[in-house]
């Protein structure tokens, strides 16, 4: 039987259990639905032997080896063709109407207000979409949204946990939570948000800081892939002196740098903080190719500024070429400078430009560059205690290779 293309896009909730993050060749992260496997170097649509038996064929997706938007578009038509026929077979509707002022019903005002929904970033717009799609196959959509109570919102919670794991059960839960305030602020129709005091498990924070023996040595992988990357090893060295954030790092343009160090403005929080820079940046700074002559750090095969997703792919190369305690990424970096200004008794609010107790831009006080060499002076490394073998290690652990290379004597 022939699977011809169907108009409107199905998602059953079997298909969303199982969707896998993949990178596409224009650089965007799609969902990549359930049935879509990489045979040979080539996406296809592979059926399940119930689909065969109703007369579903495998299908290479257009776009072969690449993922992009149209495999998607299309492995989704697929999934809603066959979703489609097991209704009928099963003498149900394809789609039961939105029911006015249910959650599916409130899930389509929430996308049509600009304040709560079409003012938002596209990578936050992803996140909405994927948790919209969660709720839309959750028991709780047809229900109206006056009649939902808390332990309704925790059994979600529960549901979306053993499915997806703690991260992505509080995401999905957070936009929930997002939606019953758009029912309480815009719509009126209930009094209180019924997920607003759940008691929900938070994963445990990540206490990992790099050495400085450890970034040294990042930056000199940087220097032996080919090409060598200079702009990830002034990016490495410009993030473990100012503690700044990824994406602001990428950013910078040369009349940011003053030579001693760099004047900021906080993409996330708009703070302005200034920052200096370590000998050994200046250094690689002076030794660098120029780029563009507008941006501090350009991508050596392109010539144009990083983008974050280009960026760690590189990174994640040049980290698996390093011995590390455990693994790390790029945001410890922003981590491991509190913890050492921390350690030696400086304050952090001259280098990180938060305002302790305080969440109101208009109480933020530009420190000082005396300020900022002084905590810069009085960082001191930390060294944490490896027992064991650490949960999400990539590598032993320094007690485990010193047990392994020197056993006790028996």
């Amino acid at each position: 039987m022939a699977t011809p293309r169907v108009a409107l896009r199905i998602v059953a909730p079997a298909d969303i259990v199982k969707m896998r993050r993949r990178r596409g060749i224009d650089g965007i992260w799609y969902d990549t639905p359930r049935h879509v496997e990489l045979i040979a170097k080539r996406w296809r649509w592979v059926p399940s032997p119930a689909m065969r038996k109703l007369g579903a064929t495998a299908e290479t997706l257009p776009d072969a080896p690449a993922f992009t938007r149209q495999n998607l578009d299309r492995a989704n038509d697929l999934n809603g063709l066959w979703y489609q026929v097991r209704r009928e077979r099963d003498g149900l509707n394809a789609v039961p109407r939105a029911p006015l002022n249910s959650i599916r019903w409130m899930l389509k005002e929430f996308e049509q207000s600009t304040d709560f929904y079409k003012s938002k970033s596209p990578r936050t717009k992803e996140a909405i979409d994927w948790a919209f799609r969660v709720i839309d196959a959750s028991p709780l959509a047809l229900h109206d949204v006056r009649s939902i109570q808390a332990h309704h919102c925790k059994q979600f919670f529960d549901t979306c946990f053993g499915d997806f794991g703690l991260n992505e059960a509080l995401r999905a839960t957070k936009w929930l939570r997002r939606v019953f305030s758009f029912a309480r602020l815009i719509k009126g129709l209930i009094k209180h948000n019924p997920a607003s005091r759940l008691e929900l498990p938070r994963p445990p924070k990540r206490r990992v800081t790099y050495l400085p023996e450890e970034i040294t040595s990042l930056i000199r992988q940087a220097f032996r892939v080919t090409p060598k990357r200079w702009s990830l090893a002034v990016t490495m060295s410009i993030a473990y002196d100012s503690s700044q954030r990824l994406s602001d790092i990428l950013a910078l343009k040369r009349e940011q740098f003053d030579g001693e160090g760099i004047d900021w403005t906080q993409g996330k929080t708009d703070n302005e903080v200034w920052t200096p820079l370590s000998r050994r940046t200046l250094r690689l700074l002076a030794k660098m190719p120029p780029g563009d002559g507008v941006h501090l750090i350009v991508n050596e095969n392109t010539g144009k500024p990083w983008s974050r997703f280009s960026y760690w792919r590189v990174f994640n190369k040049i980290r698996k070429g390093v011995t590390l305690s455990r693994r790390k990424h790029m945001h410890d970096f922003r981590r491991t400078v509190g913890s050492e200004i921390s350690a030696g008794g400086g304050r952090v609010e001259p280098l990180l430009g938060l305002v302790p107790g305080s969440n109101a831009a208009a109480n933020y006080q530009v420190p000082s560059k005396e300020a900022a060499r002084d905590a810069q002076a009085r960082r001191r490394p930390v060294r944490q205690p490896l027992v064991g073998r650490q949960r999400g290690d990539t590598t032993r652990t320094i007690q485990a290779q010193k047990s392994k290379a020197h056993p006790p004597k028996v």
